[in-house]
């Protein structure tokens, strides 16, 4: 029977499909060493089977180079997505910690402020507590100066009425 080359037909065998692509690429020298192996110029339904099953692996590590390539778009697709995030989340971050340090600022200005206003505050007391202070020992003076016209007042009538 002479060799007519051929592609399988079907899907690939379930056991082909099982095992991984270096368990795959051992079938591929393996089924290659036979070929070699086998110096015989008729080609039996061996022979054409183990063609078949380089063909199948073959495809199957195509197929799988071609998954391979294709989670590797995904991932760099996802890195640059996440890599985007990332950037918009660090300016987002930097904004806020722009807001934050204004809002302390103005916070420091509102308490210098309020300090201010509390010591104007606290001077204002400390005056009207000197200022009270001031009327009580006036008053306190005017009384004194009052009781004592007031006995100078009564000596002179007693002096008076006396004569």
């Amino acid at each position: 029977m002479a060799y007519v080359p051929t592609d399988p037909t079907g899907i690939s065998p379930a056991y082909l499909v099982a095992i991984d692509i270096n368990q795959l690429i051992n079938v591929l020298k393996n089924n290659a060493d036979a070929l070699l192996v086998n110096s015989q110029m008729t080609v039996t339904l061996n022979f054409i089977n183990i063609n078949h099953k380089i063909k199948h692996i073959i495809g199957l590590i195509i197929a799988h180079g071609i998954q391979v390539e294709e989670r590797a778009r995904q991932t760099r697709e996802e890195l640059d997505t996440l890599t985007g995030l990332l950037k918009y989340l660090q300016e987002v971050t930097n904004a806020r910690e722009r807001e934050i340090h204004g809002i302390r600022q103005r916070l420091i200005v509102c308490q210098n402020e309020r300090n201010g206003i509390e010591n104007e505050r606290n001077h204002l007391v400390n005056a009207n507590h000197d200022q009270a202070n001031q009327l009580q020992d006036q008053q306190v003076r005017q009384r004194r100066i009052r009781d004592t016209l007031q006995q100078r007042n009564n000596r002179l009538i007693y002096q008076l009425a006396i004569k």
